[in-house]
């Protein structure tokens, strides 16, 4: 506590502008807070604050501005949130409907857009950034648990799940270094199922389905490990959410924030999900966003460019399998993703020992049903 009788720690911050949080310090004091950063000093007078929502039982909160609505000053830490309460019990006692409050700008800012007819498409992605960025992250985990009941409904074969010990234990093993140190608050939620797709999914939320398809048609734990960092990025970049903005524009923004409907948009999003389709863009950026963990990891890329090579090959000849070639349907040409790993990519050490990826293999031998 500094000598004013404020509480200084860190914490972070969102412009509304851009969908890039930046770190920041604040000062905590009784009469609001100051936001700290090397290009900017902002004070958020006590009267003008608004609490968001608190996420992680409490350990997460987010606080918006009376006349600066889509800015946000994100604070983590169960001490840190604590103090804010110390400091301000009103604001947390009196929380004035901030996620109702969301659900309208967005809505009216959406619907102003769509009527104007002005939105440049140069401009769109940033526009449906800002907008994912501002849905909460209890309402996208909630969004993605009703696409993937959808998707078990469609297809009673997504309730189960492989866990033999051993294989469980490769895939969390892997998982865990993938994401650590991403700062992501929503938990990842990796699952084998037991189907013969050659293919792999990421839902909102954190969900990542992996098909015994994909490892069987795998050669190495390295390709494993890079279609899997691949989904781990279409979760970390928002991918799933960004395309149900995208796609359903105003119905599917209202209807998130509607109470009873979320799930339509869940059915929704699983059709979408089914499609197996981001759009290239996107594609691109998981990729980019594979590699560059692999590289941190000190982990070879070469698993995916095996990967590709194969399912082009695959592709091209009369033999393909088509469940094996729908998975390039509606992503970059194999040739450009190729060539884009083998310029990102610096790592050289397998993802997986030889023992490790046998348990991998055998993953499947048990099996449970949700």
């Amino acid at each position: 506590m500094a000598g004013d009788g404020s509480t200084i720690f860190g914490a972070r911050f969102l412009d509304g502008r851009i969908a890039q949080e930046q770190d920041v310090h604040l000062t905590v004091a009784a009469d609001g807070l100051t936001i700290h950063a090397p290009d900017m000093d902002r004070t958020w007078p006590r009267a003008e604050i608004e609490l968001v929502d608190q996420l992680d039982r409490g350990a997460r909160a987010r606080f918006s501005h009376a006349g600066e609505p889509n800015a946000r000053v994100i604070v983590l830490g169960q001490r840190e949130v604590e103090i804010c309460r110390t400091y301000w019990p009103e604001i947390f006692s009196n929380r004035r409907g901030g996620l109702r409050r969301d659900m309208k700008r967005l809505a009216i800012g959406v619907a102003t857009l769509a009527v104007a007819g002005a939105i440049a498409v140069a401009a769109l992605p940033l526009i449906i950034s800002v907008l994912a960025a501002l849905v909460p992250e209890s309402t996208e985990r909630k969004i993605g648990d009703e696409a993937l009941s959808a998707m078990t409904f469609i297809s009673p074969a997504m309730a189960k799940r492989c866990v033999d010990p051993e294989g469980l234990s490769v895939i969390e093993r892997l998982t865990d270094g993938i994401a650590a140190g991403l700062g992501a608050s929503t938990p990842l939620q990796v699952r084998v199922v037991p189907h013969g797709l050659v293919n792999a999914m990421a839902f909102p939320g954190g969900h990542v389905l992996i098909f015994r398809g994909l490892i069987r048609e795998a050669r190495s734990g390295a390709e494993v490990a890079g279609i899997l960092a691949h989904e781990i990025g279409h979760v970390y970049h928002r991918h799933g959410m960004k395309r149900l903005i995208r796609d359903s524009a105003i119905d599917a923004v209202t209807s998130v924030f509607s109470p009873g409907t979320t799930g339509s948009i869940g059915g929704t999003l699983a059709s979408q999900m089914a499609s197996q389709s981001y759009g290239r863009d996107a594609e691109r950026e998981a990729d980019a966003f594979a590699v560059e963990r692999l590289n941190e990891l000190g982990f070879t890329a070469e698993g995916m460019i095996d990967f590709f090579t194969r399912a082009q090959a695959k592709q091209a000849g009369a033999a393909g399998s088509p469940s094996f070639t729908r998975f390039l349907d509606s992503h970059p040409g194999p040739d450009d993703r190729i060539a884009a790993i083998r310029a990102q990519a610096t790592g050289g050490a397998p993802a997986l020992n030889q023992k490790d990826w046998k348990a991998l293999r055998r993953i499947c031998r048990l099996v449970v049903t949700d």
